[in-house]
């Protein structure tokens, strides 16, 4: 709930606004906090931590998300310690891609996709992977599959897979969507597989990652008690934004006037934050922005009486006849995420505004996922509960005119001096938790560099 307050007693007098609560916005407020930073943020929602929260379904905790915390960054590394202390947990779960009923590696080792795919399939990724292609700088998404992989390996794996989750062709989505998850795989790497079996670890396999003990919401709680629920505001939708085309000036909160005299923060998507300003931006800028779009998430959340389902962290189903991309047992992230002799999986469908998926009562919904069920292969016990929740704004698509537009519209909101962009939503980047992390500790350290060269001059 909304109420002014005063901000933070730290020595810096004028305080940061921070629009938006999810992670990013309490990433910002968390490093902001250790600089001694007075901080205020702003989120439209009755709860904090945005599509990263842990939910409790009975007696099972489910996150909302498949998320994970990855060992890529030193400094969030070191964050997610020192704020989980003992609660955070290495975790050693591989996922699985789910292929015509097979288990496959994922992310994908190709000689170990193509022993799936027969003695025929296999000759076909040999032969593909030895004669080089000509493609050297992939423009889209669907050349560097093919460049990394081959045709056959990408068409039956890759293609379908990212089709279904941003709701693009292949050939419409810039090969950013692959995060980084497509490198190193040559042929090469299907020759070492080939001559060294299974003991031919390669180093893009993703199955390492730390995790707290009752859920990703953990890390939201920890952040929140750390910076101080005080400064922290609930149902608190920003619904203008004035400024005088140099600086932020203030903000509408709930029809309440906010006077903004240090930096503001924004994770809020791009677009919304574009439709804020008064003025108004130029035509041009609204339309770019307008023309930016994200994928929503449903989930289904089905509980069962059986201990677990699967080894893996998440399973992925490349194949259109089956409508969700991916199945993840919070069970196999952490054991207390549910009682011994039950467990729940999360089936995650993405989906745009006018999309049935989206539009679909909750029945509807369950009764769609629960019928698609079967076609996974996988061996389920008796149903105890079934639920749905819905994210949005999960994901930016990355389509082939969005890099540019977003490049722009970044440039824009770039041009207030005292106004930072940050987040998955709010810079239109596909970035992980980690990267969360990084870009709101070099922010904050450039903060208190600049302000210690300043005040030494």
């Amino acid at each position: 709930m909304y109420t002014h307050q005063a901000t933070n007693a730290h020595p810096h007098s004028t305080p940061t606004t921070i629009l938006g609560g999810g992670l990013a916005g309490l990433a910002f407020a968390y490093f902001a906090n250790l600089e001694g930073e007075r901080i205020r943020l702003f989120e439209a929602a009755p709860f904090l931590g945005g599509n990263g929260r842990t939910l409790r379904f009975g007696e099972a905790l489910v996150d909302t998300g498949a998320h994970r915390l990855h060992d890529r960054n030193t400094v969030a590394t070191e964050a997610f310690h020192r704020l989980l202390g003992s609660d955070l947990r290495r975790v050693e779960a591989p996922s699985q891609i789910i292929w015509r009923g097979s288990g496959i590696d994922f992310p994908l080792k190709p000689l170990n996709a193509a022993i799936r795919m027969g003695p025929k399939g296999l000759f076909r990724v040999l032969a593909e992977n030895i004669i080089p292609n000509r493609v050297d700088t992939p423009t889209t998404f669907e050349e560097l599959a093919v460049l990394r992989y081959g045709p056959t390996l990408a068409g039956n794996f890759l293609l379908n897979y990212s089709e279904k989750l941003w709701g693009r062709r292949a050939d419409e989505l810039d090969p950013k969507v692959a995060g980084g998850r497509l490198s190193g795989l040559t042929l090469g790497s299907v020759l070492r597989e080939l001559l060294l079996g299974a003991s031919a670890t390669t180093r893009h396999l993703d199955g390492a990652f730390y995790y707290p003990t009752r859920g990703f919401g953990m890390l939201v709680d920890a952040l929140v008690d750390h910076i101080g629920e005080e400064y922290l505001h609930t149902d608190a939708p920003v619904t203008r934004i004035t400024h005088d085309g140099q600086r932020v000036l203030s903000l509408d909160v709930l029809g309440e006037c906010q006077q903004v005299q240090g930096e503001v923060v924004s994770t809020i998507p791009l677009p919304r934050l574009v439709e804020l300003l008064d003025p108004p931006a130029e035509e041009s800028i609204r339309r770019a922005a307008r023309s930016l779009s994200y994928r929503h998430l449903r989930l289904c959340i089905v509980r069962l009486d059986q201990d677990t389902v699967s080894s893996s962290a998440s399973l992925y189903f490349p194949e259109k006849s089956i409508p969700f991309t991916r199945l993840y047992e919070p069970k196999n992230r952490s054991s207390e995420m549910a009682p011994v002799g039950s467990t729940a999986i999360v089936l995650e469908i993405p989906c745009s505004d006018q999309e049935k998926w989206w539009m679909m009562s909750d029945n509807d919904f369950e009764t769609e996922v629960l019928r698609a069920l079967p076609a996974t292969g996988l061996e389920l016990g008796p149903i105890t509960g079934v639920h749905s929740v819905r994210l949005s704004n999960a994901y930016p698509i990355l389509d082939l005119n969005a890099a540019g537009t977003a490049s722009r519209l970044l440039e824009y909101m770039g041009s207030f001096e005292n106004l930072r962009l940050g987040g998955r939503a709010g810079t239109f980047r596909y970035l992980h938790t980690h990267d969360l992390f990084a870009d709101a500790h070099e922010w904050a350290n450039d903060r208190a560099t600049s302000e210690t060269s300043t005040s030494s001059t």
